[in-house]
């Protein structure tokens, strides 16, 4: 997930705690919400092979009898946030290695 994409699902997480803080939205409560699998990939910025993955590892979704994935919406937004810190945090230290290694060669 790149920065942009990390920038913008930390102004919906916010605009959310807004929302929630102000006595919610006029939608049901966001805890009972559940997204289908093209719903949760937009939501998130993800393919739908990333949301499903998710599911599978964080125990973010279930499958319907028909074999179709649900997400809670809540949770799926949780899980994109700490996986997206996550690769940042991977990208700060391989650009830290490199930067490292230039130094070292010089």
């Amino acid at each position: 997930m790149t920065a942009d994409e990390l920038r913008t699902l930390a102004r919906q997480l916010l605009t959310l705690a807004d929302q929630l803080e102000a006595g919610g939205p006029a939608a049901p409560a966001t805890e009972d919400i559940w997204l289908s699998t093209p719903e949760a990939a937009s939501l998130v910025g993800a393919s739908r092979s990333t949301v499903i993955r998710w599911a599978r590892r964080f125990k973010c979704g279930q499958q319907t009898y028909t074999g179709q994935w649900r997400f809670h919406r809540t949770r799926l937004l949780e899980i994109a946030l700490n996986e997206a810190q996550r690769d940042a945090n991977n990208a700060n230290d391989a650009n830290d290695a490199a930067i490292h290694n230039v130094a070292e060669r010089a």
